[in-house]
């Protein structure tokens, strides 16, 4: 994600005309007034769908051109100037009109802290979420709760107005089936102490899943072990 530069709307109606601006924010970063730039914009999704084109700017120097955007999800808007250097990267959206309506959030749901493997406190990595226009965050250590939680009650002391999910990285293991970690949120407690602390209701749990299962198939390449252990 470029900070220096700006683009906006970035939600957009699927096959309708968007309008779009960019701008840089910094005076070593704007765009010249007068100037011509290149404009490469491509789907995410669709490889196939590329626009090419060649602007001027304002006199405000801003970046003012429409695009048809026929795939739903992310497309790229790469700017190159007339030398075809590029300049910036920017990242826009389309979808169904009734969500194209919405106000788009931005947010970070998977950030550790000191009491896992992360570098910073809590609280610092909210205000960081804060300073980088974030409007939601998750804080997520591994196989701990209250760190979470910790960080929503600093921040309203703060009056931070960054909504904060309570949340925790789960490890989940099974032996020779392998593993992976889960993230959980909004849940009304930790749901690693519970079961560390209690191996024979994770054990119960886990076979009254395996003995549903018994007459079931699932799909391919999926053990009924990896599925009972990840619900």
């Amino acid at each position: 994600m470029d900070f220096a530069y700006e683009i906006f709307p970035k939600v957009f109606s699927v096959r309708t005309k968007a309008s779009i601006s960019m701008r840089g924010l910094y005076y070593d970063k704007a765009f010249r007034p007068h100037q011509d730039y290149i404009v490469r914009c491509f789907s995410k999704v669709n490889k196939s769908e590329k626009i090419d084109l060649k602007i001027k700017s304002d006199e405000e120097g801003y970046l003012r051109f429409r695009i048809s955007l026929q795939t739903k999800g992310e497309y790229l808007v790469n700017i190159y100037d007339n030398r075809e250097r590029i300049l910036t990267t920017g990242h826009i959206f389309a979808t169904n009109p009734n969500l194209a309506k919405k106000k788009a959030y931005k947010g970070d749901l998977h950030i550790h802290t000191t009491y896992s493997d992360g570098h910073k406190s809590p609280i610092f990595m909210a205000i960081m979420g804060k300073k980088l226009g974030f409007d939601f965050i998750g804080i997520t250590d591994h196989n701990k709760h209250f760190p979470s939680l910790e960080v929503i009650e600093e921040a309203r002391k703060m009056n931070l107005n960054l909504f904060i999910f309570p949340g925790e990285e789960i490890s989940a293991y099974d032996g020779n089936e392998g593993g992976m970690h889960l993230l959980s949120y909004c849940t009304s407690k930790g749901i690693s102490p519970l079961y560390k602390n209690n191996k024979e209701l994770y054990e119960k749990e886990y076979q009254d899943i395996l003995n549903k299962l018994k007459d079931k198939n699932l799909i391919q390449e999926l053990s009924k072990k990896v599925y009972a252990n990840r619900v």
